[in-house]
């Protein structure tokens, strides 16, 4: 019996073995001698039933046998029916299910992979990131007039709606935007299709308080996040302005705001200083039950009201409160805050697959 091929896939969102194992009891019956031996603590001795070992190739989580065939005798007394195939990692059985986000990496794939649920991608890219005159920007200082959408929905292009324009500003090792003047705010230049959005969603930002004056985060109809009596705050469908967690300028925050379906849009929140990783959480009541126009609404970061008193960085929207979407965007913004996010072509795909095997096995008798 001579095993000439054998390629293996795992699944995505699984954890990657250093080493995988092919494994088959009907297979090791088959062979006349010990054919191979597992070290353990107790006995090693015993044979096992690990037909030959997988090498990672140079793709994450695809393993083959690195042209390296392995031979057995047989004993021609004995006969199967049926082969079992199984792939281990140290004797661990692999899952042969997906289980998406457990091993996310935070890539620019993984993002985009949210598909037509990710209504809001603004990376501050410097291709996306724009002049009056259409320029790519980059540089602290710098005037900023538009910012585009990476992603499918291209419709959204936040627009400078006060003054001269955001000026461009470091945080971490990325770039985000704040005031020039006093009033600057930056406004969706297209209402968003209320289709589009589902009542449960979700938005993360990356940004910092230059002072804990009156400021809208963002406010995209279902959701106003403010910063209110030096607190994070919600505004309510009445306009009754709640604080929900503690907050400090002059610090780097990663902030997650889920809305959904109980208590008629209750909104949960996460916010992760970057400096320490302090992490906190709360519930809050229902932002607004419906969005203000049914016919569309223009989406705000900053508020024309408002002085703008923060940098406001990464922002991304999806719909639903996917555990593993949440998880890839957060390490999305982390990579991007700490400059080690992995560049991909826009409009990048990645599909949840489930693991998949190949063995060429080659018997004679």
């Amino acid at each position: 019996m001579k095993l000439k091929k054998c390629h293996y896939a795992n699944a995505t969102g699984g954890v990657h073995p250093l080493v995988v194992y092919l494994e088959s009891d009907a297979l090791s019956t088959l062979i006349r001698q010990k054919h191979t031996l597992r070290l353990k603590n107790t006995n090693h001795e015993d044979g096992t039933n690990i037909i030959c070992s997988l090498s990672e190739t140079h793709t994450v989580g695809r393993f083959d046998l690195q042209n390296e065939e392995r031979t057995f005798k047989t004993d021609p007394d004995r006969h199967i029916k049926l082969i079992d195939i199984g792939f281990s990692n140290n004797g661990v059985m692999l899952p042969r299910g997906a289980a998406a986000g457990t091993n996310t990496t935070g890539s620019d794939d993984e993002v985009l992979a949210i598909g037509d649920d990710l209504l809001a991608f603004i990376d501050f890219a410097p291709a996306r990131t724009l002049s009056s005159s259409f320029l790519p920007l980059d540089q602290p200082g710098d005037v900023v007039t538009y910012l585009y959408n990476r992603g499918n929905n291209s419709e959204l292009i936040f627009s400078n709606s006060y003054g001269a324009g955001t000026q461009l500003a470091a945080i971490g090792q990325h770039r985000g935007v704040t005031r020039s003047g006093s009033w600057e705010s930056v406004l969706d230049s297209w209402p968003v299709d209320l289709n589009d959005v589902n009542t449960e969603f979700t938005v993360h930002s990356l940004f910092k308080l230059t002072s804990l004056s009156f400021t809208y985060l963002w406010d995209v109809g279902y959701q106003k996040i403010l910063i209110w009596g030096q607190q994070l705050a919600f505004e309510d469908a009445n306009g009754a302005k709640t604080g929900v967690l503690s907050i400090i300028p002059h610090v780097d925050y990663m902030l997650t705001v889920s809305r959904t379906n109980t208590n008629n849009g209750a909104l949960t929140y996460r916010m992760e200083r970057l400096d320490d990783n302090t992490v906190q959480t709360a519930t809050s009541a229902a932002g607004l039950s419906a969005p203000p126009n049914a016919n569309g609404f223009p989406w705000r970061l900053g508020h024309a009201s408002t002085h703008f008193s923060h940098l406001q960085s990464c922002w991304i929207l999806h719909n639903g409160t996917d555990a593993a979407h949440q998880t890839t965007c957060q390490q999305w913004i982390k990579n991007t805050y700490a400059g080690t996010t992995t560049a991909a072509q826009d409009g990048a795909s990645q599909t949840t697959s489930d693991a998949q095997w190949f063995l060429e096995l080659e018997i004679k008798e």
